[in-house]
């Protein structure tokens, strides 16, 4: 007897993989970004964990959060090698992505998650680079 059998009292039967046409856009863009990323959903978002390296080495952790439809993403530091998440061009661990990318509401945000997953990588490496010489570059 299995454990979900001593809970609810029935036979756990194996689900199969959902048809294609049920995974959302954002995972399949997500996935094509980074095959070895933690990807999953969280309430109505489609999520994306993954870890940034710097040209020195350092490294980040970055989360990208979507609609399911690709079309609205904001990116976040979940851990940066200088110490903190509030650093230059982020506020609250919300990275700014350009003009009006300082929200943290993910169906507000202007920007779509193919244009966000590039602009946080950029983010950990200009972040360093602005640690190293007081600038931060542009893009």
């Amino acid at each position: 007897m299995g454990l979900l059998e001593l809970l609810f009292g029935q036979r756990a039967v194996a689900q199969p993989n959902p048809p294609r046409a049920h995974v959302a856009r954002a995972v399949e863009i997500m996935r094509a970004a980074n095959p070895n990323a933690l990807i999953g959903y969280e309430r109505y978002l489609v999520v994306m964990i993954e870890d940034v390296r710097d040209p020195d080495g350092r490294l980040f952790r970055i989360e990208i959060q979507s609609t399911p439809d690709g079309q609205h993403a904001i990116a976040l530091v979940r851990y940066s090698p200088w110490g903190s998440t509030s650093d230059a061009h982020c506020l609250s661990g919300v990275i700014c992505l350009g003009p009006n990318g300082h929200g943290s509401n993910v169906t507000s945000s202007p920007y779509a998650l193919e244009v966000v997953i590039p602009r946080a990588r950029f983010w950990c490496v200009a972040v360093s680079h602005f640690h190293e010489t007081g600038e931060f570059p542009s893009p």
